[in-house]
């Protein structure tokens, strides 16, 4: 049964790019490169190219950004800026059902600042135009250095979990899909360059508890000194005698 179903998806899959317009991929290829140049060129106009609830996945597990978060996170590498990130399509694939309205693509990219890459994306197509529903971007990494790279990502993660706070009482550790804010790139910019989509949201430093049984600190900064327990009562005397009891000195702070 699983072998017929995949069999048929892969036969749609075929029939869908087999049945593709060519008139309609010159137009998706155009619409797409138009975007990429916007970017390489800080146009603002970037953004609203994707739907209003498009959504943007870059590189980093963390990131799944809506269109305004992202739209947001970018005006400080596009305004007043030439350039922000530098995609360079060489290859594209276009598919689109029958009547053209949804269309799908993935394509190979040379990067400025992450050498080769990956990405796919979904297109809606609209009264108004084309608009970019869904867009994934991925690094390529060649499957010899495959593990290399996996214990560097590792290491990476396992630095960034120590550094973490630990999550609290009945509440999952994995962190959340949408950033709350918009964070950082870890690194600068080349050549006036903006970095790609590749976000890392920064650790949150722990905070060292407070000593649980540490003085209250004087005036001038040193720890009070600690009372000590009053000594017991001497034993009473004979009533002949009158008492002969020594006051206990008078506890003085330590000078600071």
């Amino acid at each position: 049964m699983k072998s017929l179903i995949l069999a048929c998806c892969l036969f749609l899959a075929q029939l869908a790019h087999a049945a593709t317009d060519p008139v309609l991929v010159q137009q998706v290829n155009a619409f797409v490169d138009g975007w990429h140049d916007d970017a390489a060129h800080a146009r603002m106009r970037y953004f609203d190219k994707m739907a209003p609830d498009g959504v943007y996945i870059g590189t980093d597990r963390s990131e799944l950004w809506q269109r305004e978060a992202f739209r947001e996170w970018g005006r400080k590498y596009f305004e007043g800026r030439q350039a922000a990130w530098v995609f360079h399509p060489t290859r594209r694939n276009v598919y689109a059902t029958p009547d053209g309205t949804l269309i799908w693509f993935d394509e190979l990219l040379d990067t400025e600042n992450m050498g080769h890459c990956m990405a796919s994306g979904v297109i809606r197509r609209t009264a108004a135009g084309f608009e970019i529903v869904h867009y994934q971007l991925s690094l390529a990494v060649p499957n010899d250095v495959a593990k290399q790279v996996l214990g560097i990502v590792t290491a990476a993660e396992a630095r960034v979990a120590a550094a973490a706070p630990p999550p609290a009482s009945g509440q999952a550790s994995v962190p959340a899909q949408v950033p709350a804010a918009a964070p950082v790139p870890a690194t600068a910019p080349a050549a006036g360059l903006a970095p790609a989509p590749e976000f890392r949201p920064a650790a949150t430093p722990t905070v060292a508890p407070a000593p649980a049984s540490a003085p209250a600190a004087a005036p001038g900064g040193a720890p009070a000194a600690t009372p000590r327990a009053a000594p017991a009562p001497a034993a009473a005397p004979a009533p002949a005698a009158p008492p002969s009891t020594t006051p206990a000195p008078a506890l003085v702070p330590s000078s600071s």
